[in-house]
């Protein structure tokens, strides 16, 4: 997806010089790694941005959403918070976090990689992670596969489509949220 996982308003503004050192080919119909036709037919929700707030649906409120520019070759898409290093996941799952979340009544669907440093050396698993879970599963909340979540979210909705307007604001949030506020 590359460049044109954001709006082209955003694109024309920022021509990000990383995105011209990588291509991708998945979306382009003439390439041999095309795939957007497979990922319609078998793939119901696809992740889109990651932010470094708890609650993640308070960031995208309408998720799962339709992208009508991509509608062509996706189903839904959703965003994520970001906990994709032990760092950034203890930070993200931190006992304030965790009540703020309970407090504004969210939803949270983590992304990470449990590759990156939550075992040491040792086999042991990060301190503070045991800790952060610990709390966690102390409460009384509803622990559940993302695509529950968003199959739940999808069924109390009446509008799927997102605006172009929503999906330029999103873009927005996100570059602030990626350079600004990291």
């Amino acid at each position: 997806m590359g460049k044109r996982k954001v709006s082209i308003f955003l694109r024309s503004i920022i021509k990000l010089a990383y995105w011209k050192k990588r291509a991708f080919h998945g979306s382009n119909t003439e390439s041999k790694y095309f795939w957007g036709d497979i990922c319609k037919e078998k793939i119901k929700y696809i992740r889109n941005y990651t932010f470094n707030d708890i609650n993640t649906l308070k960031i995208d409120p309408l998720m799962p959403y339709i992208d009508k520019s991509k509608e062509q070759y996706s189903n839904y898409w959703f965003s994520l918070s970001d906990g994709h290093t032990i760092e950034e996941f203890n930070a993200l799952l931190s006992k304030e976090n965790i009540d703020k979340l309970e407090d504004e009544g969210g939803a949270c669907i983590v992304y990470t990689h449990f590759a990156s440093n939550f075992v040491d050396n040792q086999g042991r698993l990060n301190k503070d992670f045991v800790k952060n879970i610990k709390y966690l599963s102390s409460k009384n909340c509803w622990f559940i596969p993302a695509s529950t979540l968003l199959d739940y979210l999808l069924s109390q909705k009446q509008k799927h489509y997102a605006s172009k307007m929503y999906l330029m604001k999103l873009d927005f949030k996100w570059v602030f949220d990626r350079i600004i506020k990291k």
